[in-house]
């Protein structure tokens, strides 16, 4: 795993959560957007009508909504009270309970699917505890869905020396460094799992499938940015373009695997 500082005057926080959420939509356009991503699909390939499914690490709950109207018997947990008070506005006829993903509310062998979706890399103390408990309450052959940000050769070879110099360069101006989140490369995140007594099915990049689009490149890059929402300009579609031509693994924001509860 790495460790990614920000320097932005303030501890991280759950309120800090609570603030994004109270600006993020909720509407039917935002749980529609859910229907062409890759991972979603995937997703939907393995689950059946009537199971149960948990979401740990909901945020405002389009991701649930969606399963729910393809037949999931879904649940949500989220840190932020904020992100709970929206999704039982939004959608009454979710289970939702403001929880650490770390200290879930529920007994063992509860559900007979996971979802940790952008979740696992947040806690400063590595996602042991969340996986520990991802396990817990999963039933025996139980699938666990889990999207991480991954160490992409983009990023080990550019993005990352920047943001070790960027570190040394604040500390020696006395700035003070704030955990943001790991990252992982999918050989330790294949041992994590198998440690926990998970097989991996499968492991896919995970990124916005839109050819003007992409996390990483708009976040890690600002030159590439070409408006809000992860948009890129040309360079930034270039890249995209002749990082997939090579290998999707080059450029790819996260991982999205599939594991299953041995």
């Amino acid at each position: 795993m790495i460790r990614l500082y920000k320097f932005e005057g303030h501890q991280s926080s759950p309120t800090d959560w609570d603030q994004k959420y109270a600006t993020e939509s909720t509407t039917a356009n935002n749980v529609a957007a859910y229907a062409g991503q890759p991972f979603v699909q995937t997703i939907l390939r393995y689950l059946r009508v009537g199971q149960r499914v948990l979401d740990a690490g909901c945020g405002t709950g389009g991701l649930l909504r969606f399963l729910k109207q393809r037949g999931g018997n879904v649940t949500g947990v989220d840190a932020s009270p904020v992100a709970v008070e929206l999704l039982k506005r939004a959608a009454p006829d979710i289970p939702v309970h403001a929880a650490s993903i770390e200290r879930l509310p529920f007994p063992d062998a509860s559900f007979d699917a996971y979802l940790a979706i952008g979740s696992w890399e947040y806690p400063p103390g590595g996602p042991g505890p969340a996986a520990r408990e991802a396990a817990r309450v999963l039933k025996p052959d139980g699938l666990a869905f889990i999207e991480v940000p991954q160490v992409s050769t983009l990023r080990r070879l550019g993005h990352l020396p920047l943001k070790r110099l960027e570190y040394l360069v604040k500390k020696m101006r006395k700035e003070t460094p704030q955990f943001a989140h790991y990252l992982f490369t999918r050989s330790e995140m294949k041992t994590f799992l198998k440690e926990l007594h998970f097989e991996i099915v499968e492991i896919q990049p995970h990124d916005l499938p839109e050819p003007d689009r992409h996390y990483g490149l708009w976040v890690d890059w600002p030159f590439l940015r070409g408006g809000p929402t992860y948009r890129l300009n040309a360079l930034g579609r270039f890249v995209k373009t002749l990082g997939n031509a090579l290998s999707p693994w080059t450029i790819s924001t996260g991982m999205f695997i599939v594991a299953r509860k041995k």
